[in-house]
């Protein structure tokens, strides 16, 4: 007799299947009917601990795009956030580590105003999803990944948490803490997928830019880190509620 945990994952790479070659269907809330029986959640943060550091010049030839880790616990912040706020909704969950190579891809598509964004893909984290579900049984998945957003005036791309400056003959124009991520929930029996995208971009004091990342202060340094996870976490939060959880 086949346990409960493997016919769950072998539904699920049926259903994930299914899913792939039809599409899927991303809806501006929760189905009454996942939201219904949705009691236990595995909660996955798969931000990463990395920062884009990127200069938009005056010409492409002085664009600069840099990549730098930080050690800010970006994963643990959002993760414990949600938690809370679903444990103070009756909801049982489970906290779930992932790195953030297991699930960021490079899938750019454009909307209705040709702005470029990375969607989320739901075959990049089956194999996440499945070795869950080996483990502990659960309703639902909340996950929060990064993505790509574009720049509102230059069309550049953005990725994740990124910090950028635009400026015009050599003259710095603004500078600014971009924030992309994606708050996905989706129901373990029908892959039902619901996507709720946010972009946060806010000026910051001109005086936190650097070439070169690795030339902030400690204070410098920790003020970003601050101003991130206070506007993260509250994107997060609001996102949660306007999906319906």
């Amino acid at each position: 007799m086949k346990s409960c945990g493997a016919l769950s994952v072998k539904l699920l790479s049926l259903a994930l299947g299914v899913m792939v070659l039809a599409g899927c269907s991303l809806n501006p809330s929760i189905p009454a009917d996942t939201r219904a029986r949705m009691r236990s959640v595995a909660v996955i943060s798969m931000l990463g601990d990395e920062i884009h550091w990127k200069l938009i010049g005056t010409t492409v030839f002085t664009n600069k795009d840099s990549y730098y880790p930080v050690s800010w616990n970006i994963d643990e912040l959002i993760r414990d956030s949600i938690v809370e706020k679903l444990n103070q909704s009756g909801h049982e969950c489970l906290a779930v580590k992932a790195s953030l190579d297991k699930f960021y891809g490079s899938t750019i598509e454009y909307d209705s105003q040709y702005r470029a964004y990375e969607p989320f893909k739901l075959d990049r984290v089956t194999p996440q999803l499945q070795a869950v579900l080996k483990v502990r049984q659960v309703d639902a998945f909340v996950l929060v990944t990064r993505r790509m957003e574009s720049d509102v005036q230059s069309g550049l791309p953005l990725r994740g948490y990124c910090v950028y400056k635009r400026s015009f003959l050599g003259l710095p124009a603004y500078v600014k803490l971009s924030t992309a991520a994606s708050l996905v929930v989706i129901d373990a029996r029908t892959l039902n997928v619901t996507e709720k995208r946010f972009h946060l971009s806010q000026d910051i004091e001109r005086s936190l830019w650097k070439d070169d990342f690795t030339q902030l202060s400690e204070s410098e340094n920790r003020q970003i880190e601050s101003i991130l996870k206070t506007s993260l976490k509250c994107k997060v939060l609001e996102a949660m509620s306007e999906v319906g959880i």
